[in-house]
């Protein structure tokens, strides 16, 4: 059965149910296909080596589910560019990233999409530069998933040759401690950056407008470390409502399953939550 949300202009619309194509978990956890042959046609080869790309399925139907065509779409931390997809469905999308070298990748993925679909560098804005220096920005819906590089630091890192083999070719130690990722500061100082960040994407949105957090829970000492529950009450904080909130099954790197087989807990379900503008 159908239900309603509002869109971007505060009118009503009808919403199908969200990707209900793909399979389900026992646990009710969506199985999206793995990505990269699409994703090694669209992007440049250097993207395959991010450990945290969102699955390019799970974009299209996220954006497919809160957005219409033409509506602007904002990744404030949009790392590789994995929102550039939408620009093939007919969205214009604006990206901000901190790092120059995504900010660069991005440039490349818009050449190589240009060369699939004509015009659409005109449907894409690049900006370099920390977020909160930009925003707020007038768009219609958000979607992003917010740094969380520190659940990617374990002390029993792999070193044998073997392990290597088995974890896969990425560059952890550069995502992670480079000082320009916000997991990077304390946790006080990191909390109080993010919620400045969602109380300017409040902000940036229309009444009826929608932001999407990508996040995934992470372990540490044995203990679930619930970052989707604050991300979801901060941003209740900064004047939203939640509107919906699915689960991805994500097995994560080849080096999470490779701490897995050796006993260590690891998170393997993704938090995808829809907050709505009153």
């Amino acid at each position: 059965m159908n239900y309603h949300c509002r869109d971007s202009y505060g009118t009503s619309k009808p919403k199908n149910k969200f990707a209900e194509q793909y399979p389900r978990t026992p646990e009710g956890w969506i199985k999206f296909p793995e990505d990269a042959e699409v994703r090694r046609a669209i992007f440049p080869e250097e993207v395959m080596k991010h450990p945290a790309k969102a699955n390019l399925f799970m974009m299209e139907e996220i954006i497919n589910y809160v957005s219409s065509p033409s509506d602007i779409l904002l990744d404030p931390m949009s790392g590789t560019g994995s929102l550039l997809i939408a620009v093939t469905m007919g969205r214009r999308v604006v990206l901000i990233d901190v790092e120059e070298g995504y900010y660069h990748l991005q440039q490349e993925a818009l050449e190589k999409l240009e060369l699939v679909e004509p015009s659409v560098c005109d449907q894409a804005t690049l900006l370099l530069g920390d977020c909160l220096a930009f925003l707020p920005l007038p768009c219609n819906h958000i979607i992003f998933s917010p740094p969380y590089g520190t659940a990617l630091k374990r002390k029993s890192k792999p070193i044998t040759k073997k392990d290597k083999v088995l974890g896969g070719e990425y560059d952890i130690p550069e995502y992670c401690y480079n000082p320009k990722n916000l997991s990077n500061l304390s946790d006080f100082l990191y909390n109080q950056k993010m919620e400045q960040i969602y109380q300017k994407c409040f902000a940036s949105l229309p009444p009826g407008g929608t932001m999407t957090i990508i996040l995934k829970d992470h372990t540490k000492g044995g203990k679930r470390i619930k970052l989707s529950d604050w991300a979801m009450r901060v941003s209740i904080r900064a004047g939203f409502e939640l509107q919906d909130w699915f689960k991805r099954y994500s097995r994560g790197t080849g080096y999470l399953q490779l701490h897995k087989s050796k006993g260590v807990d690891v998170v393997e379900d993704e938090d995808l939550i829809i907050m709505q503008k009153p």
